[in-house]
């Protein structure tokens, strides 16, 4: 075990969390970086030493450093902040430390970066640039090493939380997307949880681990979940085209950066992915980690005035309404689909009830080949055509066709998209022929491109579940 540490950004989000941690730590001993004296002091029992100094001056903290074991880097410039700030905290402080560290003698470092330093598309987000960078820095030290990358974090005193409830507060959300995005929200506790566990086993060899929470889901889906803990209901989402939207806000942030909401890079979220790639430390961790409804709706009651409830109040309150979340979008997306025409609330309503009362609600009891199918059935109306096309000639009886003849039982007596079923257009006999041949070939291309995106998924599934099976086999004979 790494038992004397030397924190830098202790004082930050993460950092705070990660030291008031320590108070059951008492056989290690830390020493934080800090500008200002604190004004109390930070735990009880001598374990934790402020040292007075500059992360960009290693001469006021050079002296500190010797006899540390590790150094937990967690300073960098966050925010809305200019470019040359972000290399200065993030690149130039990265290096300066580093220095200081061969200098001292100290041996292992763990850096604490950012998913973003993975973003494949990194344009205007300097934060990401900067991070990149010095992670850049510490590979090349010498030292022993290991880069933590944690996603979205969430928490109490969350940066990123506040901006979250503004957004989803809104009547209507606009979602700059150029396609559906993923993201994959942590507690910070659970971050605070990684640093302890690379400490404990001095496991710092050279790795890359990105650390997010328990599940992956859509960024639409996630801004749903905290609509639900605000207000009770999924609220109404649009989206809007993200490069001409990222391009307008670069050519004005040189100007209006200062009153800006929102920069061009901050909105990098939009354009990439913000899920951890499986590793050893997410993998010991997920088991014990609370589930994204759970941290948010323990985040509402302290930040809309609802404090009075229990957390066992609000939860059960909000259970059913944030497991709906996906039943929901599958409702709109088929309604789409089906009648060409947006959901009613009192259609939602009765497909989650139908859902619910007929095993169709819960995706663990699905198959895996069935989850696939429903995850691209729920990204739109054209993306429910595809889905449906191949469904209905090689998986007739799965769980989407199920899905769609309940939500079309209900269409079908509930105004006004039961006009739906039962109007007939008059028509000549040459437009029925028309209408006829375009059917035929808009099924044909649909059941070609359902073919192209889900026979992939249909092999990857079996192939998993014949080596779960195996696996399985194997430990049950042993």
């Amino acid at each position: 075990m790494l038992r004397k540490i030397f924190v830098t950004g202790a004082g930050g989000f993460i950092g705070k969390n990660f030291i008031q941690r320590q108070s059951f730590a008492a056989e290690r001993r830390f020493k934080i970086l800090t500008r200002i004296e604190p004004a109390t002091p930070l735990l009880k029992g001598g374990l934790v030493e402020p040292v007075l100094g500059d992360l960009l001056k290693p001469e006021t903290y050079r002296a500190a450093l010797e006899g540390c074991d590790a150094v937990v880097h967690l300073a960098a410039a966050t925010g809305r902040t200019i470019r040359s700030e972000y290399q200065r905290i993030n690149v130039d402080g990265t290096m300066a430390l580093l220095q200081a560290c061969k200098i001292a003698g100290v041996q292992h470092f763990l850096h604490v970066s950012t998913i973003a330093a993975g973003y494949p598309d990194q344009r205007y987000y300097h934060y990401a640039q900067t991070k990149l960078q010095a992670e850049s820095l510490v590979r090349e030290s010498g030292l022993d090493f290991a880069l933590l990358r944690p996603t979205i974090v969430l928490g109490e005193n969350s940066p990123i939380w506040k901006v979250l409830v503004k957004i989803a507060s809104l009547p209507v959300v606009p979602l700059p997307q150029g396609q559906p995005v993923r993201v994959q929200p942590v507690h910070v506790n659970d971050v605070a949880r990684g640093i302890d566990r690379l400490l404990e086993r001095d496991h710092l060899n050279g790795e890359i681990l990105e650390l997010g929470g328990p599940r992956q889901m859509l960024f639409s889906e996630f801004l749903q979940l905290i609509q639900i803990a605000l207000r009770g209901a999924p609220g109404k989402i649009v989206r809007v085209p993200l490069s001409p939207f990222r391009f307008g806000l670069a050519a004005l942030e040189p100007l209006l950066r200062p009153v800006m909401p929102v920069t061009a890079g901050q909105l990098s979220v939009f354009a990439n992915d913000s899920v951890a790639s499986e590793n050893w430390l997410l993998a010991e961790l997920r088991a014990s980690m609370p589930s994204t409804q759970e941290t948010i709706a323990a985040l509402v009651p302290n930040k809309v005035g609802r404090s009075s409830a229990t957390q066992s109040e609000l939860d059960s309150s909000l259970l059913p309404a944030l497991l709906s979340v996906p039943l929901v979008a599958e409702c709109r997306s088929f309604t789409s689909y089906l009648v060409g025409c947006s959901s009613s609330p009192y259609v939602e309503e009765c497909y989650i009830l139908a859902a619910q009362e007929h095993g169709l609600a819960d995706e663990v009891d699905f198959s895996c080949f069935d989850r696939a199918t429903l995850r691209v059935a729920r990204l739109g109306r054209t993306s429910a055509r595809w889905a449906d096309s191949y469904c209905a000639l090689f998986r007739r009886n799965g769980i989407l066709r199920r899905k769609l003849i309940l939500l079309a039982a209900i269409l079908e007596h509930v105004s006004p998209t039961s006009k739906a079923f039962d109007d007939v257009e008059p028509s000549s006999l040459a437009r029925t022929f028309f209408s006829i041949g375009a059917f035929g070939l808009t099924s044909v291309v649909s059941v070609l491109i359902g073919a192209i995106i889900l026979f992939p998924a249909g092999v990857v599934c079996w192939l998993a579940t014949r080596i779960m099976g195996s696996v399985l086999q194997t430990r049950q004979t042993r």
